[in-house]
């Protein structure tokens, strides 16, 4: 049973969301969490690096209480100014954003480590056929958010392409005091969509790809998810078809 109140009263069932597990002041893995900050980089290719005009560092003018004074903004291609090479970094520009996130480091990471693996939620295309995939899971890059207002007021999803390492002094739970996470099924989804995201064999796909050399290929879904062994002799030039077996549609050509 879980509860959508933010009081531990009225549990109701839910087949998305945990909103009141025992130990609340602990964080979990599936935990999502509100105002966390998110550093974007800038669009363009090149790196925006920012001088005082002082010749100081940013940090160094910003030392015993200063504020800083006016800064240039250099573009790190066409401008004389190189990046500094004492291994101290550089100052640069970028885009930090306050969001909801979904914790993905590993429950206990997140009890026992400083920083937090989180992925950035945003909400979802409003286009019906996008939600329905990602609730089939059939977005590798993307984990479904179901929506549940107020705290996720629409249909979103968690990128796996923005994964950013967040110190734990940053987190801020979305109901205070209490937790909104995953619940366990949904849990167990994430940990499968992290390791398909990140462990995914390098294989070819039914759905694009046409046979690139003469040999027998195998099944990767039968391999990884039923620990099956299923094989097929192609040609080079031919077309991959689904699995027969399971319907999987990546491939990987056995070795000699």
């Amino acid at each position: 049973m879980t509860s959508s109140a933010n009081t531990l009263g009225n549990l109701i069932p839910d087949d998305f969301y945990d909103t009141a597990p025992l130990e609340q002041h602990l964080v979990y893995q599936g935990e999502i969490l509100a105002d966390v900050p998110i550093f974007s980089m800038p669009k363009p290719k090149a790196w925006q690096l920012l001088r005082t005009k002082s010749g100081k560092r940013v940090h160094e003018a910003l030392e015993h209480g200063g504020l800083g004074g006016l800064v240039k903004v250099l573009d790190s291609n066409l401008s004389t100014e190189q990046w500094y090479g004492d291994g101290l970094g550089d100052y640069a520009m970028g885009v930090l954003d306050k969001r909801p996130v979904l914790v993905l480091s590993n429950t206990c990471d997140v009890q026992n480590n400083d920083f937090l693996q989180v992925a950035p939620i945003f909400a979802a295309k409003p286009d019906q056929s996008y939600v329905e995939k990602l609730s089939r899971q059939e977005i590798f890059s993307a984990v479904w958010v179901k929506k549940h207002p107020p705290e996720i007021p629409e249909e979103s999803y968690a990128d796996l392409e923005l994964i950013q390492a967040v110190h734990k002094t940053y987190l801020k739970r979305i109901l205070p005091g209490q937790h909104f996470r995953l619940n366990p099924e949904r849990v167990r989804i994430l940990q499968r969509a992290i390791t398909r995201y990140f462990g995914r064999p390098n294989s070819f796909d039914s759905r694009s790809d046409v046979v690139p050399a003469d040999g027998t290929y195998l099944c990767t879904a039968c391999f990884y998810m039923d620990g099956r062994v299923t094989q097929v002799r192609l040609t080079k030039d031919s077309r991959f078809s689904e699995c027969d077996i399971c319907r999987g549609t990546g491939w990987v050509l056995k070795g000699r």
